[in-house]
């Protein structure tokens, strides 16, 4: 088997571009991480404790992932993982990036708000882009 290079070059961006890559994930990261969760069962609900100071109660019924699950479990089990990023019930094989749960019960997706950030540097960086031609058209498919 042979290795054949196209010529591709990596290119790497500016520290600023980086910096502000870097910061709008440190913001999503902040508005999407919890900092504790528990399983209530006087309302059958999970509670999320979110680092940006905000408290979010989600009926169980409303995850599928653990809808049918026992109660002594949740309580005994329900614990964050990744950061803060995903809930997880180990004996279920239940891990639940808070993310998309958050997006598929609330109908937005928070992620998208680090991409639609503007800032000299972000827009210095398409102009650069555009003056080279802009993103390179798409091949017909045969």
């Amino acid at each position: 088997m042979s290795t054949t290079t196209t010529g591709a070059k990596i290119i790497i961006p500016p520290p600023e571009l980086c910096a502000e890559r870097q910061c709008a994930e440190d913001e999503r990261s902040f508005l999407t991480s919890a900092s504790g969760v528990q399983y209530q069962a006087d309302t059958d609900a999970i509670v999320l404790d979110m680092r940006s100071g905000i408290t979010i109660t989600l009926p169980r019924r409303l995850i599928d992932e653990l809808a049918r699950a026992p109660q002594t479990t949740l309580k005994s089990e329900l614990a964050l993982r990744v950061g803060g990023d995903a809930l997880s019930v180990p004996s279920l094989d239940v891990d639940i990036a808070i993310t998309g749960l958050l997006r598929d019960l609330l109908g937005f997706n928070i992620q998208r708000k680090g991409g639609q950030a503007r800032s000299d540097v972000k827009a210095a960086a398409a102009r650069a882009n555009g003056a080279k031609g802009g993103r390179p058209h798409k091949k017909d498919a045969a």
